[in-house]
């Protein structure tokens, strides 16, 4: 079976005027795909749950220890573990 076949697409959004995103669904977890159309920098804080950053080209993004933003200006992934989102 196909990979893009088990990913649901749960929301597409605009984020701000300058970002744009898709949420999707795959197992226990939820990816957002976040991106800048006009490629300007945007900084946005690091959602509970975040687990991995990715590239556009699915390579892993590295972070600075402690870090709580990221800067986006093109196609990036989050990826969150809902169950920490959804933890009382």
């Amino acid at each position: 079976m196909n990979q893009r076949a088990k990913l649901k697409r749960v929301s597409v959004q605009a984020v701000t005027l300058a970002l744009r995103a898709y949420t999707l669904a795959k197992g226990g977890q939820r990816i957002w795909v976040r991106w800048a159309p006009d490629q300007s920098k945007h900084v946005i804080s690091l959602p509970a749950g975040f687990k991995g950053l990715y590239d556009k080209s699915g390579y892993p993004a590295s972070l600075a220890t402690g870090a709580n933003n990221i800067i986006i200006n093109g196609p990036t992934y989050l990826i969150l573990d809902c169950a920490s989102l959804y933890r009382a």
